[in-house]
């Protein structure tokens, strides 16, 4: 997987350190995801299974700071309490639902929150671990190949 417009990549370390300070241990693909590409859009970007048809914005980086991951599960995980304390946040799509990492299985199970009021059971599992979420992205239909 390719990702664009990364941040600085932490240490194993510093990860350590953010799973210490909010009682979470990532699973080995987050972990990894981290280490690899802090942030970034990922290439290419549009989730589709047989409920799910969206597009995969960028990441969530790993830190402090507006728009990272630490500020948002603080805000909607902690503060907010829409989804368990061990999901972690990872990126949103266009519309605004969040994607979120199962921090309590193996394979990084991911799930699909939708931030619309009123909707019947707003936490949809995407049945794949983080590294199958990551192969079942592919390019926009819509968008022309670039001619070489």
């Amino acid at each position: 997987m390719k990702f664009t417009d990364c941040k600085e990549l932490p240490t194993d370390e510093q990860i350590a350190s953010f799973e210490r300070e909010l009682g979470l241990t990532f699973p080995p693909a987050l972990r990894d995801h981290y280490l690899h590409a802090n942030g970034g859009s990922p290439d290419p970007y549009v989730y589709e299974d047989d409920n799910t048809d969206t597009v995969v914005l960028a990441c969530y980086p790993l830190g402090r700071g507006r728009d990272s991951a630490i500020s948002v599960y603080e805000d909607l995980v902690v503060k907010k309490a829409v989804v368990p304390r061990h999901f972690f946040p990872l990126t949103s799509d266009g519309g605004g639902d969040v994607f979120f990492v199962d921090t309590s299985t193996e394979n990084g199970a991911v799930y699909l929150w939708h931030h619309e009021l009123g909707c019947e059971d707003p936490l949809i599992p995407l049945n794949v671990g983080l590294e199958d979420f990551w192969s079942r992205l592919k390019p926009d239909p819509y968008l022309k190949p670039k001619a070489h």
